[in-house]
């Protein structure tokens, strides 16, 4: 049953609500329906004003780790002194950033259960013992429930909690009772994080040509109208910090992979840096419904790619697959957003892999497949220790063996683990180089032939 619009004194949206007498009718009359349901846990003090709805927003900024930045702004007639200013949040909302600018803020009162952490975020807790890494699944007491694979870990003394990803939020809405300060026409501007929403990039690469599509794809999203969107590479560094009895979350400084960039390229969206970040602002506004996913194109253009056979090993690792790899070469005027690659070759699809984040000018590999026509095994011809008393000596020596039944001649990389003890020494031949801890070769193998790599090292122990 609606309200008469005709009482200026009633519930329309930015405007005093001074008839309480009026409200009692009117919750008796609607008792049960989810808006008297919130009106009377607010316990609406006298000179309350109602601003938007629990999905209103103007912008969204989305982030890749599952958090989004919403604003909205509202114009308010205020009664001189004290006024309340009521209104609605999601449940995802997270609390502690909360931001109400244009008046005088006294205080804020809200209602609604909000967890600090969901079930499934993905997390890094550091305690005193040390770093752990998994997925969120509850508190045992003032304990924390970590599960990594098929391993549950229950952790103390946790000191701080890194949130790596963000789960999907519960149900639910908050109400806001904020006590403001003020008199007569005031535009406030009310902004918040919440979780759950996030965006991630899809690649579309043609391996014959290098032309390269990336999309956006938006999921998590609320009843957003006509609102501005952006997007943002890379996600905010969010900590949780622990207490006993009752975590609380803390914001520290906010980081994320960026560089430089410009222009969007169709036209359809403008890219900028602010601070660390990356952002993709769409040119026009767009509507999002609950629940839907939504597919944008964001950029397009052409990159270089450097195709390479590549296989890694160790003394331990006798018969590796081979891989066939491509490093992409970004010369777009755009940063590469983290996301997952496509690969298309004469129109059809030949497999996918995860790139990640790449600065304008920089490259990355990606994973294709499997190279099955090129076979690469390893063999130990000597080991041991020498050295009856520390220190001692390790001394190995190895070959690798590169078979091609390609139709084809191949370029292949080899790297094999050899460490960084004390005093190492290497050889072989051909002569490797050496970097991080591992010997590497790149070599020539044609069609149906056979190539043969000897080396040996040796270091210090004790």
């Amino acid at each position: 049953m609606p309200l008469d619009e005709k009482d200026g004194k009633t519930l329309r949206k930015g405007r005093p609500f001074r008839n309480k007498k009026l409200v009692l009718i009117v919750s008796a009359m609607l008792i049960g329906t989810a808006f008297i349901g919130v009106l009377a846990v607010m316990n609406l003090a006298p000179n309350t004003v109602f601003i938007g709805e629990k999905t209103h927003a103007d912008s969204v900024t989305i982030y890749q780790n599952g958090v989004t930045f919403v604003t909205y702004k509202e114009n308010v007639t205020l009664n001189s002194g004290v006024n309340t200013i009521a209104f609605y949040l999601p449940s995802s909302v997270i609390l502690e950033t909360l931001k109400i600018d244009g008046v005088k803020v006294l205080q804020i009162k809200t209602t609604g259960e909000q967890p600090y952490l969901e079930k499934g975020d993905e997390v890094l807790v550091r305690t005193s013992n040390g770093e752990y890494s998994g997925v969120f699944r509850g508190w045992s007491g003032n304990n924390l429930v970590l599960v990594n694979g098929n391993k549950t870990m229950i952790l103390y003394d946790v000191q701080e909690i890194e949130v790596l990803n963000m789960a999907e939020p519960h149900l639910g809405e908050i109400s806001v009772n904020a006590t403001v300060e003020a008199e007569g026409n005031a535009e406030i501007r009310v902004s918040y994080l919440m979780r759950g929403t996030s965006w991630q990039a899809s690649y579309f690469l043609d391996l014959d040509t290098g032309d390269i599509e990336c999309w956006a794809t938006v999921k998590g999203v609320e009843n957003w109208k006509d609102v501005n969107l952006t997007l943002v590479s890379g996600g905010p560094h969010i900590v949780y910090r622990y207490a006993p009895s009752y975590p609380y979350i803390y914001y520290d400084s906010m980081k994320a992979e960026a560089t430089a960039g410009s222009n969007g390229r169709n036209g359809s969206w403008s890219s900028s840096e602010l601070d660390e970040y990356h952002e993709y602002t769409l040119n026009r506004k767009i509507t999002f419904y609950k629940g839907e996913t939504a597919k944008l194109p964001l950029f397009s253009g052409n990159v270089k790619l450097r195709q390479e056979y590549y296989w890694s090993g160790n003394q331990w690792s006798s018969n590796s697959k081979v891989i066939n790899r491509y490093y992409i070469n970004n010369t777009l005027d755009e940063p590469l957003p983290s996301g997952v690659v496509e690969f298309y070759r004469s129109g059809k699809w030949v497999g996918e892999d995860r790139l990640t984040y790449t600065p304008i000018g920089d490259e990355n590999p990606v994973m294709v497949g499997y190279a099955y026509d090129i076979k690469v095994s390893s063999k130990t011809i000597s080991s041991g220790w020498s050295g009856e008393y520390y220190p001692q000596t390790y001394s190995y020596s190895g070959e690798i063996t590169v078979k091609n039944f390609k139709t084809k001649s191949i370029m292949i990389k080899i790297e094999v683990y050899v460490g960084s003890g004390n005093d190492l020494n290497y050889s072989g031949t051909p002569s490797p180089k050496y970097d991080d801890g591992k010997l590497m070769w790149t070599i020539t193998v044609n069609s149906g032939s056979i190539a043969k790599i000897s080396y040996n090292y040796s270091y210090t122990q004790g």
